[in-house]
């Protein structure tokens, strides 16, 4: 069952703003990166890069459009200390950033999934009054067969006129999970490079 984690996952649900552009599907062309911890490999376009923990804090420190940045400083600390390992990636104009996050393994269905969506939906309206925002569900999905396991959740958060976008993953595969977060000022969609996710 996925709740045993569903806290962590809320936690790192975190919203920033950003100016959108329309929706676009990224083309599969891309770099490997390697999980070193978990023996895990994602790809993702050229233009994103990894960085350490102290770099992403950093980034949030100096970043002027962030209205909740020690916030998300607290949220970024909670990942990096609490159990499963936190990799952190950024393109090169910082305008997505990109977090996975290993979880405890759960072979989960589409009922637990309906679960943490709900959960997901609520988290995304406790967060619109502190920061003065609106948040929306864009979409939600799952998918699976016998070896793996998928849950997808696309919210929109808009601050005035800007807006944000934040896709969730959930991953289940070869006795492994994990979340892969990517929040973006662009509405991209990402499902053809989780498709190529390599769990060993």
């Amino acid at each position: 069952m996925l709740k045993s984690f569903n806290v962590i996952l809320i936690l790192i649900l975190c919203f920033s703003c950003n100016n959108a552009t329309d929706k676009k599907t990224a083309p599969i062309i891309g770099h490997y990166f390697k999980l070193e911890k978990d023996n895990i490999e994602i790809l993702l376009p050229k233009v994103f890069k990894q960085i350490s923990h102290k770099e992403y804090v950093s980034a949030i420190k100096n970043n002027p459009t962030l209205l909740n940045k020690e916030e998300r400083i607290k949220i970024a600390n909670v990942q990096q200390f609490s159990n499963g390992n936190i990799y952190h990636f950024k393109d090169e104009e910082s305008t997505t950033e990109i977090d996975v996050k290993t979880l405890p393994y759960s072979d989960f269905n589409k009922e637990d999934s309906t679960y943490l969506l709900a959960m997901l939906n609520n988290n995304c309206q406790n967060n619109e009054n502190p920061f003065g925002t609106t948040c929306k569900k864009v979409s939600a999905g799952f998918s699976g067969n016998s070896q793996t396991k998928v849950f997808k959740a696309v919210f929109k958060v808009t601050y005035g006129s800007s807006t944000s976008y934040n896709n969730m993953y959930v991953i289940s595969s070869n006795y492994k999970t994990f979340s892969m977060i990517i929040k973006s000022a662009l509405n991209t969609n990402y499902d053809n490079y989780i498709q190529k996710i390599r769990v060993k």
